[in-house]
């Protein structure tokens, strides 16, 4: 039992390090960009599954199976109206000592229009996190995360905690791409802000628009709701607005070199099409965890 304890608390579907120990997990989510002409919406579907495929009292090796959907709505570029990402993402864990644990991740996707299909829609990416458990609950995770995009290369510092401040308040997740305030409510309900920083691209493989990506950057503000609805299923939803939403169709011959989170290190890519605004968003989802 402690065995199977130890390798589902290591499963991490949702993100590359995740806080939540989700072992499935599906949201729906809706984004609302009002301009002066017409509405524009983006819907997005997202599934994972987390898999344990060897473990003993020290060592783990998982994988996370993911599939993303993202349907466009009226946006003023020459888009593509639903693109897609199909992932496995494999994790090894070690304990180096009673405190101390190492984790490697490394994970390949195709992610595109899914016309033409080739090996040219393949992206991936490797990282590494140490981990160290604090006083109590408490736990602190330093990583480097690295990408090969479609648009070049690039490179997330991260830094991971879990911190009660008392029975109520907790600081959990990933600075600076996803962190979270948490106030417990009671046993089975939550409820909190989180910042989420979310970068995608796909490649567009469709005649008229060979070499080119179809990227989209959105930095959101949410309230959320937790609520267990049956042992280890719960209910999520979100509310918020992002202000910065952008979305562009990039030239795949003009790459910049490094990125380092979302700011480029060289020359900066212009897009051959693009849209920006403002939006409000919102998620609903079902998950299954272990706490």
């Amino acid at each position: 039992m402690k065995k199977l304890t130890f390798i589902l608390c290591c499963l991490l579907p949702t993100t590359i390090f995740a806080q939540d120990k989700e072992l499935i997990n599906l949201t729906y989510g809706y984004s609302k960009l009002k301009t002066s002409d017409t509405t524009k919406t983006v819907r997005t579907f997202e599934g994972n599954i987390a898999l344990p495929i060897f473990y003993n009292d020290r060592n783990v090796l998982s994988a996370v199976i993911g599939y993303r959907q993202v349907g466009l709505s009226n946006l003023d570029i020459n888009y593509p109206e639903t693109v897609y990402g199909t992932s496995v993402r494999l994790m090894y864990q070690t304990r180096l000592s009673e405190k101390h644990q190492l984790r490697l991740i490394g994970q390949m996707g195709a992610f595109g229009d899914y016309q033409n299909f080739s090996s040219s829609s393949f992206r991936w990416t490797i990282g590494s996190e140490y981990i160290i458990q604090g006083e109590g609950n408490s736990k602190f995770g330093y990583g480097l995360v690295y990408s090969h995009q479609f648009y070049g290369h690039q490179i997330v510092p991260l830094f991971e905690m879990f911190k009660q401040l008392n029975e109520r308040w907790s600081i959990a997740g990933i600075f600076p791409v996803n962190p979270k305030i948490v106030y417990k409510i009671n046993e089975k309900s939550r409820t909190g802000f989180e910042w989420n920083v979310d970068v995608n691209t796909y490649r567009i493989a469709s005649e008229e628009s060979q070499n080119r990506y179809f990227k989209s950057t959105q930095s959101t503000f949410s309230l959320f709701y937790r609520y267990t609805i049956a042992k280890h299923w719960n209910i999520n939803f979100k509310a918020g607005i992002s202000p910065r939403q952008e979305f562009g169709i990039y030239d795949e011959n003009e790459k910049s070199t490094w990125y380092l989170v979302t700011i480029p290190l060289g020359k900066k890519i212009q897009p051959v099409e693009s849209f920006k605004n403002s939006s409000f968003t919102g998620q609903i989802g079902i998950s299954y965890s272990l706490f």
